[in-house]
């Protein structure tokens, strides 16, 4: 099943409680936690308003090219002029 159609029939009025169990359980998430039905609504709600990041056209955009030092050379104190 493609995934446009996995996510058409979880968010569909019935939803899709064994697929949501299954994909939880592989992400290593415990299925009998009393909260699984309180993730599942939540992710039902937040889920459609993510659809619009799919729907993005980010042909031609190049990724940002950001560099995070590692934190040991942040720390290091500057080196002084003419050592």
């Amino acid at each position: 099943m493609s995934s446009e159609r996995s996510r058409k029939k979880f968010l569909s009025p019935e939803g899709n409680w064994e697929g949501f169990l299954s994909v939880a359980q592989g992400a290593g998430l415990d299925v009998d936690d009393p909260h699984m039905q309180e993730l599942y609504d939540y992710i039902r709600v937040v889920l459609p308003g993510l659809q619009a990041v799919d729907e993005l056209d980010l042909s031609g955009v190049d990724p940002a090219m950001v560099y995070f030092p590692p934190q040991s050379i942040i720390s290091q104190e500057p080196a002084q002029p003419g050592t």
